[in-house]
Order: structure tokens, then C-alpha cells, then sequence
């Protein structure tokens, strides 16, 4: 899954693939407590055990129609077991929130009811004799989901767990699609079929799921039948082959339009609302080419025999790997501009990655999520490397270190957690980011070809079953000959991660350069042992030198010729999942910006030069680095740059100002308009009119928001002038100029609020309050807040309407005052 959070940091937003609450909580008796976190992030957990597995479940059944109006999914259900190591006359299974009619033991043509008992969480089912292994029980379940009754609650990483959903089913938003969407992960399949409802369970399945004729379906697996019925009705028929977990089974229904291409003559197709059919291709970008290059890196060939990916309106998570049948946020629909601006690979190679981690092999339990999250994580790496090169790739691995150590200042637990407190916790910043690092560590330290051959054997071993990170390790040792436990017991079972500080000591005289490394300890972990690479390079010459740090302090000496001292850098390879802290000098970060062979490289030294850019070394640095050959860091260089200290008529102006006009990347241009409103002149404000008219979205937006900070009534009267076509980011930025004046915008709001899609519609809630707010007109702020009360009668999104309540409830006292 690719969950959405927000993060402080490099990177603010992050997808992940989760979505669940648990089915039960796990008693607390006689299990032993253990404390995680410090402070007021302490949290009193118990030992999560693997789920254990009575009964296996062999194959289900669903027959499914929808009651749009109650929100209710009257179904049969259809279960095959059988007991999996010993003789067993109960059964559990879990169905939450629903309605049970019916239950009977089927044998032939013949069936009995059974009895069970039900608690509104799960069904204990009692047979009536007792099955041996190898014996088969039929079970025929007839019962009403009703998803609104479920009680678990969500996440930080999926905001709900009711397992279906219901969008507009009953028609009262005319902006909205009618569509009904699952969500399994992380257990709520069991909110809209009884099921054994755990990720170490599998089963194949078929879903008949009848629908209005005008509505589209999708489910895992292929299509095996299209049926029409009476009344305007149709029955398709879905049938998955090969066995997968429960909380994977999917079902998406809608109006959709869908582009199809294919892979080695498998369908991939796409599933967008109506209005992005031209997109639809782009918004997947380079689906295909993706399957077969992830196919041949893991010597294991895609497994399904399709691979579908569709949107959710008000999904509840960033996406999730559905097997053979991704489901994604809305927010993943862009016309042509922004996908220019801002395409979707990252996520859609997380999700494709997933389907051999964490689809051909689940992690067994939640405790060991790194098997599903980390690889997926690892993927967006290999797919940029592959179709980019190493620069695209280390500009993502570095905004997954500094996202995952920003996050350690509020928890920093084992990868593999078999001590939580609720099973959502794992899906975070250690599972996804700093699994992902360590993955990309291992593959250095093993070797590309070997990782590889042994990520194949852990593939193909456990396949259509369940992997925990033991089987890698001894995947690797096979493969190697090596022995991994250090490093499994360091970054997979321990906490926390190594702070290095380096510094560098030349002796010219005997012609010698120290590089001394300190674990400085402030980490509860301890002393990591931590293998490393250093580059020393000299005056046309470039030696590189494996090292080995097993201690709390580690010195190395190298010797050069010549009078030139050699720029050293440890961990050249930057595969370090820690926190480093480099002691240069001014000039060596100069030298490291000039000659440093990688992005990572010269992304650290434009940071460290920018807190010394009072020195003219590094001024001159950060100057050169506003030409670099990479977008990214030509951005991270204006942005750095102090231009309240640039001279009025230095020529640096001159050459941003020809970024902000030419540069062919979207955000150099903006970052480049963003600086010039520094100087506000009256040639800046005339670009800035000008770039009004430029093909971003982004870049008109900057170019709206510095016009109006150089000239309010001119940016005001381009803002008016904008708004009845204005698209993407640009609407955010009218809003905000809006939310500061006193005319009548309220239908131009309202009208944004039901057409964006999610992201920036949380912003337009906010700052259309803050508009209404600051309003001195008394008839205008209680139109406004007829608005509000009306758009929450209206919203049927649970988020939207708790924003709106909060806006209403703080807007209220300054009515009360009037």
C-alpha cells in the first residue's frame, strides 16, 4: 500500500499501501508488556504472535447487489475449508458489522442449517461433528453487509476501516460519480465477507456482482462472464485462480472510462473517471515497460494474468496492491499539463512492485510488513535508476533518508515489530523509507547480481505463501556463502540507526590525509557495524577503498602526491542509513559541490554552502550551482540563496530572471519568480505578468503570488480575471488572494469545492473560511456561512464534513459579536 501522510522535511506527502483495523484485539493475559517510544510517545504494546491457522481456507464464493440508498450489500457467501494440521469441530470466522440470515453446512445437493453464535465482530460456527485434515466443509452464508455499523477505526496511514464504501450512491451531490470501492488492508475484508480475515491466510475466490447496466466492474483476476438480467441489470462474474490473502480481494463499481494496452498479450488496463479519458494512459504512465523491466530484474515473471489499475473517489489511503487490480486515490488524475508538472511512476511502480511483495509473497504477519512495504519502496528506486539514471534515483533514496529521520523524532522502532500496540503503527516511515534504504544497502554489500539471484530464491520458494525476513537471509547465505545474521540483527531487529560524525586531518608534510569516524552514541542502539566505501580524489585521480567500521571510532590514512590536498568522502556510495554529520571546511564544500561524483553529493554541499554564503567561496559555489545540470538542484540553489543580500545589479539577477523565462523545467521557474519578488522592480513585475501566461499551472501560480506581492491591485484584478478557467495549482493561488479581500467570491468557492479533486480541496476548505473570517461585510460573512451549512449537508466524505464543522464552530463567536 502507499499511504499519504504529512511529514515535516524534505518530502510532505508519501503514499504507503495500508488500510485496516483489527478484527479482535488480542488478550492481554500472561503475554509480556513491553514499552516502545520515550516520553509522551510511550505506548504499552504486547508480543503479536503470528496468527495461528486452524482451519485453511481453500476457496469462497461471493454473490453480491448493492442497496445504494441504505449503503447495505445484501451477499451470499460460499466457503470451502479444511482443518490444516488437527481434527477441529469450531469455527471463527470474522464478519464485522453485518447481518446474518443464514448459515448451513452444504454436502452435495443437500444442506443443514448450523449454529452459530455472533457478536457483531466475529461468527463462531459449530459444525455439528468433527473434521479430520483432508476433510472438506462447505459452508452457504446468507447476510447484509452494512459498512456505516462497522465500529474499528482508521489510521494515521488509512483514514477509515469499514471495508466498503459507498460514494454518492444515493445521488445528493450532483459534482460527485457514483462508485462503491473495498478496502482490505490491513483487515477489513471482513467487513463485507465473512472470511478468515489474516495476511498468512490464502484462498482462490470468485465475485458475482450484480450492478445497474450503466455501471462498470473490476475485480481481481479475469472476467468470466457479463451476464444481463431484468430491470436494466447485468451480472459479471470475476474468478481468481491463484490463491491470495482475503484482504486483497477487491471490488470497484462506477463509470469509469478505460484504456487498455497489454503485456507479453496480458490485458493492463486503466480505469479513470470519464473526464480524464484522454490522460488515462499518461496518468500510468509506462505501465507495461514497467512489468517487463520488473520481471527481468526479479527473474520472476508478473504472475497474474492481468493487471488492472482504477481510481476511488474519497479513497482512504494514498493506493492499494489489490492483486492483479490496484485501486489508487483520486488524486492520482491529471490532465496533460500536470502530468507534466508532476507524473505518478513513484507510485505506480510501488503498487506493480507489490505484486510479487506482498501479493506472490505476503508478509506473514503485520509485524513483518518490511517484506511487503520495504520492497515496494526499494521498487520506485530500481524503476528510476533503470528509466532515469542514478541522479533521478538518489534524488528519491535521499528524500527517503531525511523522511524517515525526521520521522525517528517521534518513534523509531524495529523494522520487525512483533511488539505494537495496534497493528496500523507498523505502517510508517521505518517499514516504507528506511526499509526501503536498507534494502538498497544489502544489495551493495551482497553484490547487484547475487542480491538479485537471491531475491529470486525468496520469490520462488515462498510463492503464493507467506516470507518474513529469516527466509531472505538464508536465501542470501545460499547465494553468497556468506553469513547475514550481523545485518539482519542490526537494522532489521534492532531499533534506531548509526550518527556518524566525520572529520578530516592533512599532514602536508608527510603528504597524508586522516578520514576519522565517530558512532557518536546519542542513539539508543548503540554501536552499529557499518561497511562503507570512500572515495579519495586527487588531481586527476580517483581512488576508491572499501572500509569497515565495527567500533565507536574508526581512522583511516591515505596518502597523496603532489601539493593539491585530495577531497575525501566516506560512504561515496551513500548507502548509510544514518544520520552524518560532515566537518568541512568552506573551501572542501566547494570542492565537494565542483567534483563530488553524484546528485547526493552536490545536494549536501549547496545545503552546508547556503549557511555559509556570507563567504565569498561558497557565495561563488551556490552562484555556479544555479546553472547545475540538474533541475532539482538548480531549484535547491535559488531556493538557498539569500536575495536579500544579492546586489540590485548583480548579475545573478539577470541570470535567475533568465531561469524564471527559459528554464525547461517547471519548478526551476518558479523557484526562480520566487526570487525576484525579492527585488520587486518593475521589470520583475512586467516577467511576472508575462509568466501568466506560461503552460505550468505551478508557474502561473508563483507568477500570480509574486505579482501580487509586488502590486496588490494588479495581482488582485489578474486573480479576477483568472479564476472562471483557472486549473491546478493556480486555483489554490487565487484562493489565497481571495481569502484577503472583501468582494462577494462565494460561488466561485463553492463551485471549486465540488469540482477539485482531494488534495487541494483540503486547502480550499481552509482558506475559504479564512475569507469568510476576515469579511467585514455582515451580509456577506452570513452568506458564507449559509454556504458552509449547506456544502455540509451535501458532503458525504467524512473528512471534508469534520473540516467544515470546524470552520462553522470557529466562525460562530464573530456572528455572536455582530
Amino acid at each position: 500500500m502507499y499511504k499519504t501522510l504529512a511529514v515535516s522535511g524534505m518530502i510532505l506527502a508519501l503514499a504507503a499501501c495500508k488500510t485496516s483495523r483489527k478484527a479482535t484485539e488480542v488478550t492481554r493475559t500472561n503475554l509480556p508488556e513491553f514499552t516502545i517510544g520515550s516520553g509522551a510517545e510511550a505506548q504499552l504494546a504486547v508480543y503479536r504472535a503470528t496468527p495461528e491457522r486452524s482451519w485453511d481456507l481453500l476457496h469462497t464464493v461471493l454473490d453480491v447487489r448493492f442497496d445504494m440508498a441504505k449503503h447495505q450489500m445484501p451477499a451470499t457467501a460460499r466457503l470451502y475449508l479444511t482443518p490444516l494440521a488437527y481434527a477441529q469441530d469450531t469455527l471463527v470466522l470474522q464478519a464485522k458489522g453485518m447481518l446474518i440470515q443464514e448459515v448451513k453446512s452444504v454436502s452435495g445437493k443437500n444442506s443443514v442449517t448450523m449454529p452459530y453464535d455472533y457478536n457483531g465482530k466475529e461468527l463462531t460456527l459449530r459444525p455439528g461433528k468433527t473434521f479430520k485434515p483432508g476433510d472438506t466443509l462447505e459452508l452457504y452464508i446468507r447476510y447484509t453487509a452494512r459498512p456505516d455499523e462497522v465500529a474499528q477505526q482508521g489510521s494515521a496511514a488509512i483514514r477509515d476501516a469499514k471495508g466498503l464504501y459507498f460514494i454518492n450512491t444515493r445521488g445528493e451531490n450532483p459534482y460527485k460519480p457514483l462508485q462503491i470501492w473495498t478496502q482490505g488492508e490491513t483487515e477489513s475484508s471482513s467487513c463485507w465477507f465473512p472470511t478468515i480475515d489474516r495476511p498468512n491466510e490464502r484462498c482462490t475466490h470468485e465475485i458475482a456482482i450484480t450492478v445497474p447496466d450503466t455501471l462498470q466492474t473490476l475485480s481481481n483476476g479475469r472476467l468470466a462472464s457479463s451476464t444481463p438480467e431484468s430491470g436494466g441489470m447485468r451480472r459479471d462474474v470475476w474468478k481468481m485462480e491463484q490463491p491470495t490473502s482475503p484482504y486483497l480481494f477487491m471490488m470497484a463499481i462506477g463509470q469509469y472510462a478505460v484504456a487498455k494496452e497489454s503485456w507479453r498479450g496480458r490485458e493492463v488496463s486503466y480505469y479513470v473517471e470519464p473526464k480524464y479519458a484522454a490522460t488515462a494512459k499518461g496518468i500510468f504512465s509506462n505501465t507495461p515497460e514497467m512489468i517487463e523491466f520488473f520481471s527481468t530484474k526479479l527473474g520472476v515473471d508478473f504472475p497474474w494474468n492481468k493487471y488492472a489499475q482504477i481510481t476511488g473517489r474519497d479513497y482512504v489511503s494514498g493506493a492499494m496492491e489489490n492483486t492483479s487490480a490496484s485501486l489508487f486515490g483520486e488524486f492520482i488524475q491529471k490532465d496533460a499539463i500536470e502530468l507534466q508538472e508532476s507524473d505518478n511512476e513513484e507510485i505506480v511502480a510501488h503498487e506493480l512492485f507489490h505484486q510479487w511483495f506482498g501479493g506472490l509473497v505476503i508478509a506473514e504477519s503485520w509485524s513483518n510488513i518490511t517484506m511487503n512495504e520495504s520492497f515496494a519502496t526499494f521498487g520506485e528506486q530500481l524503476w528510476d535508476e533503470y528509466k532515469y539514471g542514478m541522479e533521478k534515483a538518489d534524488e528519491g533514496a535521499l528524500k527517503d533518508l531525511y523522511t524517515y529521520l525526521n520521522f525517528t523524532r517521534f518513534r523509531n522502532d524495529p523494522l520487525v515489530r512483533y511488539y505494537y500496540k495496534d497493528k496500523e503503527e507498523v505502517f510508517d516511515r521505518i517499514s516504507y523509507q528506511k526499509g526501503g534504504r536498507i534494502l538498497n544497502m544489502l544489495r551493495h554489500y551482497a553484490g547487484e547480481e547475487l542480491f538479485f539471484r537471491a531475491v529470486k530464491q525468496y520469490l520462488t520458494q515462498n510463492a503464493f505463501s507467506s516470507g518474513e525476513p529469516a527466509q531472505l537471509r538464508l536465501a542470501l547465505e545460499k547465494e553468497t556463502g556468506k553469513d547475514w545474521n550481523w545485518f539482519f540483527n542490526q537494522w532489521y531487529y534492532r531499533s534506531g540507526h548509526p550518527k556518524v560524525k566525520f572529520t578530516y586531518t592533512y599532514n602536508d608534510t608527510a603528504r597524508q590525509v586522516v578520514l576519522t569516524a565517530e558512532q557518536l552514541l546519542a542513539d539508543s542502539a548503540g554501536i552499529f557495524r557499518l561497511p562503507f566505501k570512500v572515495a579519495v580524489l586527487g588531481e586527476g585521480s580517483q581512488d576508491t577503498v572499501p572500509v569497515n567500521m565495527t567500533g565507536k571510532l574508526g581512522q583511516w590514512t591515505f596518502a597523496y602526491k603532489g601539493d593539491t590536498r585530495p577531497l575525501v568522502i566516506p560512504d561515496v556510495e551513500h548507502i548509510l542509513v544514518a544520520d552524518k554529520k560532515d566537518q568541512r571546511s568552506t573551501e572542501d564544500w566547494a570542492r565537494l559541490y565542483r567534483k563530488g561524483p553524484g546528485y547526493i553529493d552536490r545536494y549536501e554541499a549547496i545545503d552546508e554552502l547556503a549557511k555559509l554564503q556570507k563567504e565569498q567561496i561558497a557565495m561563488q559555489a551556490l552562484r555556479e550551482a544555479v546553472n547545475d545540470k540538474n533541475a532539482s538542484l538548480r531549484q535547491r540553489a535559488i531556493d538557498k540563496i539569500n536575495w536579500k543580500t544579492v546586489p540590485a545589479f548583480d548579475a545573478l539577477w539577470t541570470t535567475v530572471a533568465g531561469k524564471a523565462q527559459n528554464d525547461n523545467n517547471a519548478k526551476v521557474r518558479s523557484a526562480a519568480l520566487r526570487a525576484l519578488v525579492v527585488r520587486k522592480n518593475s521589470a520583475d513585475k512586467q516577467l511576472a505578468e508575462f509568466m501568466l501566461q506560461d503552460p505550468s499551472y505551478s508557474v502561473q501560480a508563483t507568477a500570480l503570488r509574486s505579482l501580487y506581492q509586488m502590486a496588490n491591485p494588479e495581482g488582485l484584478g489578474k486573480a479576477t480575471e483568472l479564476a472562471p478557467t483557472a486549473k491546478g495549482e493556480l486555483v489554490t493561488a487565487i484562493a489565497e488572494i481571495f481569502a484577503k479581500t472583501q468582494t462577494d467570491h462565494h460561488n466561485w468557492y463553492v463551485t471549486q469545492l465540488h469540482t477539485v479533486l482531494r488534495n487541494p480541496r483540503n486547502g480550499l476548505f481552509k482558506l475559504y473560511g479564512k475569507y469568510i473570517e476576515q469579511l467585514t461585510d455582515t451580509q456577506l460573512k452570513e452568506q458564507g456561512k449559509q454556504q458552509l451549512e449547506t456544502l455540509l449537508k451535501q458532503e458525504d466524505n467524512e473528512d471534508f464534513a469534520a473540516i467544515i464543522k470546524e470552520i462553522l464552530d470557529r466562525i460562530q463567536p464573530k456572528f455572536n459579536k455582530s
